[in-house]
């Protein structure tokens, strides 16, 4: 049997020290269809993105320059 998860997938930005402090991305949206299962940093055509990938095999890019990100 597949579970199914009932929240929506959000971006956060955690700072790495002990005290946790996060940034979350309200601007960020996804399709709600997409569950989202692995996500990295890297470069496509030579320009940073953020890459998620899902379960489906779906992908999406969010350029490092997109204004949602401030």
């Amino acid at each position: 049997m597949r579970h199914r998860c009932l929240a929506p997938f959000a971006l956060y930005l955690w700072d790495g020290n002990a005290k946790g402090t996060v940034h979350h991305f309200q601007k960020v949206r996804f399709n709600k269809k997409m569950k989202v299962e692995g996500v990295t940093h890297g470069k496509i055509g030579g320009r940073g993105a953020i890459v998620f990938v899902d379960d489906g095999g779906g992908y999406q890019a969010l350029w490092d320059d997109d204004s949602r990100l401030k």
